[in-house]
């Protein structure tokens, strides 16, 4: 099943700021209550696995990145 998950927020800091944590996949469980480890850096066109925990559990999904966005020497593929 192609699921299409999509949400917003306000947050009040810089995009500078924000865009330096959202691009560091690797710290993603510092912040993050669900997302546990992603196996490898998302990228365009490629399918990235994510380990994700909730109430019910943990489980490990595939995701795809359709977009790549950048901002000032930073990049994330989105």
């Amino acid at each position: 099943m192609k699921a299409h998950i999509e949400n917003s927020i306000t947050i009040k800091a810089s995009i500078e700021s924000v865009w330096i944590v959202l691009s560091d996949f690797n710290k993603y469980p510092d912040w993050s209550p669900t997302i546990k480890q992603f196996f490898s850096i998302p990228s365009a066109g490629q399918r990235s696995k994510v380990r994700l925990e909730q109430s019910k559990g943990q489980y490990d999904y595939e995701s795809s990145v359709s977009k790549h966005y950048s901002f000032e020497g930073t990049s994330l593929e989105g």
